[in-house]
């Protein structure tokens, strides 16, 4: 992805939170979902936000730690949601 992209897109990103009222929970998954932490935080800072690896097959297969950072993360993402 081009840093032009990345921007466009956390440019946007306000506007589409806009229309998710109900949002609760967001899981950003790698480091360049993770730009969007700031915004989320200031936009809707009542959202638990979640950061977990990309979850591609390349990563994944890097380290068996990769695959239970994602479990972790998707498996607290459907608690909270549970809880709502």
């Amino acid at each position: 992805m081009r840093r032009a992209e990345l921007t466009e897109g956390l440019r946007l990103l306000p506007e589409l939170l806009a229309l998710l009222p109900r949002l609760e929970v967001a899981v950003l998954a790698g480091r360049l979902a993770e730009a969007a932490w700031p915004v989320l935080h200031v936009k809707c800072p009542e959202v638990e936000v979640l950061a977990m690896p990309h979850p591609s097959p390349v990563f994944i297969c890097t380290s068996s730690a990769v695959e239970e950072r994602i479990r972790t993360a998707l498996g607290r993402a459907a608690e909270l949601l549970e809880s709502c």
